[in-house]
């Protein structure tokens, strides 16, 4: 979607809103999955508007944004919105 404004004493301001969840799980003796949720606002100066990431891992352990959580294998889940 591409959204302009053309005129010179005008200014428009636009708010977008989300919500997400990003959630699974790993099962298994050896099993690990990885989910990474972003989602970019352009011009690329802007910083990530949404970003999740998160391991679950029978091994090695679950993680949630880098941070360890504890558990192996769980369902893991990020609920939010920016």
């Amino acid at each position: 979607m591409t959204i302009a404004n053309n005129s010179i004493t005008d200014t428009y301001r636009i708010t977008w809103m989300i919500d997400f969840t990003n959630s699974f799980s790993a099962d298994g003796p050896d099993a690990f999955a990885d989910s990474e949720l972003t989602l970019d606002v352009q011009p690329p100066s802007f910083p990530e508007d949404v970003f999740s990431d998160l391991v679950s891992d029978t091994s090695l352990g679950d993680r949630k944004n880098g941070s360890p959580l504890g558990t192996s294998g769980a369902l893991v889940v990020d609920n939010g919105s920016p």
